[in-house]
């Protein structure tokens, strides 16, 4: 019995290995598979690198327009970003999006922690939960920057 069991899996061997030129195309194959996983893992972390510098940038950006803000230093925000507004009432009343709610001076002095990160080609929000002490919640900040990396605007959600 065991040497018919033998002679089988050396039958099963030899069919599976037929010639030697099929079992060297197959480790052909085998190796540039190996070589294209390995420039895809390459790739990975090349683009993980680039999101994450991306990110830090994008924050950097934002909260450096909370801080001016919180600073009330309104002609250095105007100077430095592109975006319209008016300062009433120790607030920013950012025009674009129509609609939008005064940005607080007092809430820009807030904690703060990213809620969101949405990076596209041709856009990213980034967006930051702040406690809001005059309503004991979180109010939602966004940040909408152009495919350059632009601020284009501001909008403030609900609590």
């Amino acid at each position: 019995m065991k040497k018919l069991l033998s002679l089988t899996l050396i039958s099963i061997m030899m069919v599976g290995c037929s010639n030697e030129k099929d079992l060297a195309d197959h480790e052909k194959k085998i190796e540039a598979l190996e070589k294209e996983n390995l420039e895809l893992k390459d790739k990975l972390s090349e683009d993980r690198a680039d999101y994450n510098g991306f990110l830090q940038e994008t924050d950097r950006t934002s909260r450096r327009f909370m801080d001016l803000l919180a600073a009330e230093d309104f002609e250095t925000l105007k100077a430095e970003f592109p975006v319209k507004f008016e300062v009433k009432n120790n607030a920013i009343h950012l025009m674009e999006p129509e609609g939008n709610l005064p940005f607080e001076v007092e809430l820009a002095k807030q904690s703060k922690h990213i809620g969101f990160f949405n990076k596209f080609d041709d856009m990213t929000e980034i967006s930051y939960y702040m406690y809001n002490p005059q309503h004991d919640s979180n109010s939602l900040v966004v940040f909408h920057y152009d495919k350059d990396n632009q601020l284009e605007y501001v909008s403030l959600g609900g609590r």
